[in-house]
């Protein structure tokens, strides 16, 4: 591995807006850290996807965060956390999986049971059920997938959204009624308030924390923590940029130091 300079940004990457949420809580963690996002909203979602495209689109994104040379990667999309092995270990840069991070999460709360809600992908990747399962045996891990929900919110759609959450945490509680429901997709605490109110006894967990505690821990150990400095935020997508400038202010990252539309590769 080359020498990690300290002053390098941590990457964060998603398939479109969600990834947001995971800058939110790195920025909160990590305020002397500059942060540059890239959200590949032309292609969201991700979920309704080949593994091979996906895989095909997440490493022009990957070409694009080691040409600008980030420090460290935060995968902040489910779908693609779940591919993890097919990637990560061809890279240079150390890359952190949310899916990971959430898992670990479980296990520090020695939970009896718990929900997950997610897109289809991440569904049937199976790798939520095994991740914890090596962490926690037998744990029952109830999964209800939404099709559309990322989409929906990435094109704005915000009106849909409370019959969708409704729906989908009916499908989950058919399944069983866990107190604890994992948001297994960066884009639902977005509108973690839609489904605090389709179900006001669940606890809803925000994998999002739980990563930017790996990230800031791994930068400790490795004496990579950036402190004494106002961090710079740069957003850039293959969408519209003006949504991603909305979307910061609505989630209380303030205004982006840079925002840009770029096409990769």
């Amino acid at each position: 591995m080359n020498e990690i300079k300290i002053d390098r940004p941590i990457g964060v990457l998603d398939s479109g807006v969600g990834g947001l949420t995971v800058m939110q809580s790195l920025k909160a963690l990590l305020p002397g850290e500059d942060l540059l996002y890239f959200g590949d909203s032309a292609n969201c979602p991700y979920g309704n996807r080949t593994k091979e495209d996906i895989l095909r689109l997440m490493n022009k994104i990957l070409d694009f965060m080691e040409e600008r040379q980030v420090k460290a990667i935060a995968v902040a999309c489910n779908t693609l956390s779940t591919l993890y092995d097919e990637y990560a270990p061809a890279r240079h840069t150390r890359i952190f999986s949310i899916v990971q991070a959430a898992a670990d999460d479980v296990a520090r709360r020695n939970l009896k049971e718990v929900g997950l809600v997610c897109t289809e992908f991440t569904a049937n990747s199976g790798l939520y059920q095994k991740l914890i399962d090596e962490r926690c045996p037998n744990l029952p891990v109830y999964t209800a997938s939404n099709h559309n929900l990322a989409s929906t919110l990435d094109q704005g759609r915000f009106a849909e959204v409370p019959a969708n959450v409704r729906a989908n945490m009916e499908r989950l509680f058919a399944k069983g009624h866990p107190k604890y429901v994992i948001l297994g997709c960066t884009h639902y605490p977005i509108v973690q308030e839609e489904f605090e109110k389709a179900a006001p006894d669940v606890v809803f967990l925000d994998p999002a924390h739980a990563q930017a505690e790996d990230i800031k821990n791994w930068l400790a150990e490795n004496g990579l923590l950036r402190q004494g400095h106002r961090g710079q935020l740069e957003v850039a997508t293959s969408g519209e940029p003006s949504f991603y400038r909305d979307m910061c202010l609505r989630l209380g990252i303030g205004e982006p130091d840079i925002l840009e539309q770029i096409t990769l590769g």
